[in-house]
C-alpha cells in the first residue's frame, strides 16, 4: 500500500526580503483559518470515480478490482523517476468509487499527469506488481490542463475493444489565471448540482460515415472503425 506522509514545518528566513515577509504573512493568514497551504512543486489531485471499466475475469465469474496509478510526465512525455501515487482498489469495476485525495509531488508547471487504471491482483503494492497487473485503461491530462485546473471525466484509452470507460478526476491548477479560477468555480457548482462541468480545450466531433474503403481482411470482411 502506498503511504502519503507529511511533515509540517516553519522556517524563519536567514535574510528575507520584503516580498518574503509578505508571502510569509499570506501563508500564516491562510493556515490560521485552518486551510492547508499547497506544497511547492506538487499537484493536488482527487481521484473521484471510474465507470465502464471492463472486467478481465468475467468469463470465470469474477470481477476486476481496479485501482488508479498517478504519475508525472515531463514535457517530453517521460515519466519522472520515482513518480508513483496509487489509490486503493475498488470492488466495482462498472462504477468504481474512490474519492481519494493526494498531493502528487514533483509536478511543476509544464508537466502532464498520467492516469493508469489496472486490475489489482494478488501481490504486494509495488511498481513490479503494477507491471504484472492487467491494464484496464490509460489517459494523460495535458500540461495545459494541469496548469489551469480540471474537473470532469477523462475517456480511457487502451480500455479494450468496443469499451468506453471513463475516469473522473479533479486537479487544482498549478498556475491558474482568473479565467481558469472562474471556470473551476462554475465546474464545481455544476458538479455539486449533479450536472457535468463544461469541457475545456475540446471540440465536438461527429463521425458520420465512410465509403470506398478497401477490404483489409484476407478472409472475410473488414470491420472499420475511426480514431480521432
Amino acid at each position: 500500500r502506498s503511504i502519503e506522509a507529511f511533515l509540517h514545518v516553519k522556517v524563519a528566513g536567514k535574510d528575507p526580503s520584503l516580498l518574503d515577509y509578505a508571502e510569509k504573512g499570506t501563508t500564516m493568514a491562510v493556515e490560521a483559518t485552518g486551510l492547508k497551504f499547497d506544497a511547492a512543486n506538487s499537484a493536488q489531485v482527487d481521484i473521484i470515480s471510474a465507470r465502464g471499466v471492463r472486467s478481465m475475469l468475467e468469463k470465470v465469474g469474477a470481477k476486476a478490482k481496479p485501482y488508479v496509478i498517478v504519475q508525472v510526465a515531463d514535457k517530453d512525455g517521460t515519466i519522472k523517476d520515482g513518480s508513483r501515487f496509487v489509490t486503493e482498489a475498488a470492488n466495482d469495476c462498472e462504477k468504481a468509487e474512490y474519492n481519494h485525495s493526494m498531493h502528487v509531488a514533483g509536478c511543476n508547471v509544464g508537466d502532464a499527469l498520467v492516469f493508469t487504471v489496472k486490475d489489482k491482483d494478488i501481490g504486494d503494492d509495488s511498481t513490479a506488481q503494477d507491471l504484472a497487473n492487467a491494464l484496464l485503461g490509460k489517459v494523460t491530462l495535458s500540461a495545459d490542463l494541469v496548469k489551469s485546473g480540471f474537473l470532469g471525466e477523462l475517456q480511457l484509452e487502451q480500455a479494450g475493444y468496443n469499451v468506453q470507460a471513463f475516469l473522473k478526476v479533479k486537479v487544482e491548477g498549478r498556475d491558474p489565471n482568473p479565467a481558469d479560477l472562474a471556470w473551476m468555480a462554475q465546474a464545481m457548482a455544476a458538479d455539486a448540482a449533479g450536472g457535468k462541468p463544461a469541457l475545456r480545450h475540446s471540440v465536438k466531433v461527429e463521425i458520420m460515415d465512410a465509403h470506398g474503403l478497401r477490404n483489409a481482411d484476407f478472409m472475410g470482411t473488414s470491420e472499420p472503425y475511426c480514431m480521432v
